[in-house]
């Protein structure tokens, strides 16, 4: 154990501590999702319940030049404990304090310039940036310089070390570099899983709050409307002037009657005796619809997880502008599978991980990073 003890140094010291400030930065700072969530252990960084946003010009160069000199004092430090464990020769090759650096350059290069493509794929995620470039490079240059006082740094001079040297070295040493390498290669694993430019022009996080409206709410919304120029007696219907249709889904046709639906909206109601000039009758409001069928002389329409059901003799009698009261909703609850709302965000975006499961609300928009909010469709609540 004590001999254990006496490999530890002050560079892998160091870099242990550059990689736990790496961990907090991540934890603290960067807006999730990031692969780091996906470890359980990664949670005890956090020190805030929200991330806070640093602007972008901060963020972007201060994760890449961490990782470069952590993992450079890391791997460095790790060659020289597996050396002294073994009590061999721990003068080291006289151009390792520069390798070191060089390859996680290199490494973090090609992930960095991997990112100019949004494949999709572990490798490419996040976002490339030139200044992130320059901080690899800053980072490379520092760690080299600091690297270069140490005593185990063979200063003799010597030969330039050929590559064959180098792969000695590294497979002497196998036990160091696979250690080096599997940390190097998860720590770089901090990155955005994507990144998304909202309307509001924030360029970040894919992954967004929902927000929320309660079923009951959306259920008391159910009305008709009928026409401005119809002429009803004894009728108690509100009405709604027609102003087009801004997002059409379904067109059904009964006899005389057209009907065309507002995606997740409402249905609207035609009367086409004359099909080359429909005219417009009455406006069903059902927040969530996007299907009409009529069995039985009865027209149902969908609401969500709902199905509304109208008597289809109302409408023929609305139609014909005869004298009446109401026409009545009859609604029945959860009938169906309610929709998977996260098809409706952009592409790209996917909810914030734990997001509470409100079995007794729908999600009908989404909130992004900077709390701008964004619904899914005009929606009067």
């Amino acid at each position: 154990m004590n001999r254990l003890i006496k490999t530890v140094n002050k560079y892998l010291i160091s870099g242990v501590v550059f990689g736990v400030v790496g961990f907090l930065y991540y934890a603290n700072f960067r807006q999730a999702p990031i692969y780091l969530d996906f470890n359980p252990l990664f949670s005890l960084f956090k020190l805030t319940s929200e991330s806070i946003l640093l602007p972008r010009y901060i963020d972007e160069w201060i994760p890449s030049f961490l990782h470069v000199i952590g993992m450079s004092l890391f791997t460095f430090g790790l060659y020289i404990s597996m050396a002294t464990f073994r009590q061999s020769n721990t003068k080291l090759l006289p151009n390792l304090h520069i390798i070191i650096p060089v390859f996680w350059l290199v490494t973090d290069l090609l992930f960095e310039f991997g990112q100019a493509g949004q494949s999709g794929l572990l490798i490419t995620a996040g976002n490339f940036e030139w200044m992130d470039v320059t901080a690899l490079i800053v980072a490379t240059l520092l760690s080299i310089y600091l690297l270069s006082k140490s005593r185990f740094i063979n200063t003799e001079k010597t030969t330039p070390t050929s590559i064959s040297k180098i792969i000695k070295s590294a497979i002497s040493e196998k036990l160091a570099i696979t250690v080096a390498l599997l940390v190097g290669s998860y720590t770089m694993l901090g990155s955005y899983l994507y990144e998304c430019e909202s309307v509001d022009g924030y360029v970040g996080t894919c992954w967004v709050t929902p927000i929320y409206a309660s079923k009951d709410v959306i259920r008391e919304m159910d009305e008709i409307f009928v026409s401005t120029n119809r002429v009803l007696n004894n009728g108690n219907l509100p009405t709604r002037q027609f102003n087009g249709i801004n997002n059409a889904g379904k067109i059904y046709v009964y006899g005389d009657i057209l009907f065309i639906n507002e995606l997740y909206d409402g249905t609207y109601v035609f009367d086409n005796s004359d099909p080359s000039v429909p005219q417009y009758l009455a406006y069903i409001r059902l927040i969530g619809n996007q299907d009409i069928v009529i069995h039985n002389n009865i027209l149902y329409l969908d609401s969500f997880m709902d199905i509304v059901a109208i008597d289809l003799n109302n409408i023929i009698t609305l139609m014909n502008n005869t004298d009446f009261n109401d026409i009545s909703i009859i609604r029945n609850i959860d009938m169906i599978e309610q929709p998977n709302m996260e098809e409706f965000l952009p592409e790209y975006y996917y909810f914030k991980s734990g997001t509470d499961d409100q079995s007794d609300s729908i999600i009908i928009g989404y909130t992004t990073a900077t709390n701008s909010e964004y619904y899914f469709w005009d929606i009067e609540l």
